[in-house]
């Protein structure tokens, strides 16, 4: 019998895994729209099933623009109206509710001083002692505002600083996420809610922007996007919010006229690649061929 030595030879592989990671991805289904003028903010009214929507309009009669809510159906029937004029608001952008027991409305207003967030009930009186706070010096161009109610906390787009800003109740600015800092081009963050079911933020950029759908954490770390745009062909999505109930997405497109719904799927793990050095595989290899060899040589 022969001997020869053999000479043990390490492999390491270098592999590419797919591992799961725990994002989420936001998947939408187009449902159709209703029309509606000039819709800035919308909010989905969990007690009622209702939506509300803050309108901005010019008033040929008063020759003047013109700020309103507006209650409608999800089909867009009105129920109900107010007008913040009367309590010295004259460009409310955004609204969403605060959750149960209070169901009362937050809305942001544009011009100062009265710049800021203020709480509302549904049939447009101010709530004194509610949340109320100025935004001043930090942002006095709020477009969209939802209470998360995971954090509790109060964020805030606003298109002309570009940012996303966190407070709490008290007015205090507890974070400030600029939106190109996430994406070069996310620069019209008008809209804002967040999805009960993962409590991450969904923000629209509107027409000066990209036109889509953004899911973020409230760190502000992009989960996944969709492209509004695409999907439907409108051009300017301004407000959004979301009744998990059905799950269903609504979003308001300013300039477009209308109100679009989705159908939106559960949240699903994001597989992600990941780069690993193999070693186990490798070493079962190596006894592998050394068995084979040492057999070879007996035989």
């Amino acid at each position: 019998m022969a001997k020869k030595s053999l000479r043990a030879i390490v492999i390491i592989g270098l592999v590419t895994l797919t591992l799961p990671i725990s994002a989420s991805a936001i998947t939408l289904d187009f449902q159709g729209a209703f029309d509606f003028d000039g819709a800035d903010g919308i909010a989905f009214n969990p007690t009622s099933g209702n939506l509300f929507l803050a309108q901005t309009f010019f008033d040929i009669n008063d020759d003047a623009i013109q700020t309103r809510v507006v209650e409608v159906t999800t089909s867009g029937t009105e129920v109900l109206t107010f007008n913040p004029e009367l309590h010295g608001l004259t460009d409310v952008q955004g609204l969403s509710f605060l959750p149960s027991p209070n169901a009362n409305l937050l809305l942001t207003e544009q011009d100062t001083p009265q710049g800021g967030v203020l709480e509302f009930t549904t049939t447009g009186d101010p709530v004194p002692l509610g949340i109320n706070f100025s935004t001043l010096p930090t942002s006095d161009d709020g477009d969209g505002v939802i209470f998360h109610s995971g954090t509790n906390t109060v964020f805030i787009a606003d298109d002309l600083t570009e940012s996303i800003y966190e407070f709490n109740t008290s007015g205090g600015l507890l974070n400030t996420i600029s939106t190109p800092g996430i994406l070069p081009d996310f620069i019209d963050p008008e809209g804002i809610t967040f999805d009960p079911e993962t409590g991450n933020l969904l923000v629209v950029d509107a027409v000066a922007g990209t036109r889509s759908l953004y899911e973020l954490t409230t760190a502000g770390a992009l989960v996944s996007s969709v492209d509004l745009e695409a999907l439907t062909g409108f051009a300017d999505p301004e407000g959004v919010t979301i009744d998990r109930s059905t799950n269903t997405l609504y979003v308001a497109f300013d300039r477009d006229d209308k109100i679009g719904a989705f159908s939106i799927q559960p949240s699903q793990p994001v597989p992600e690649p990941s780069t690993g050095w193999l070693v186990g595989p490798a070493i079962a290899g190596l006894l592998a061929w050394r068995i084979r060899q040492r057999r070879r040589y007996i035989a």
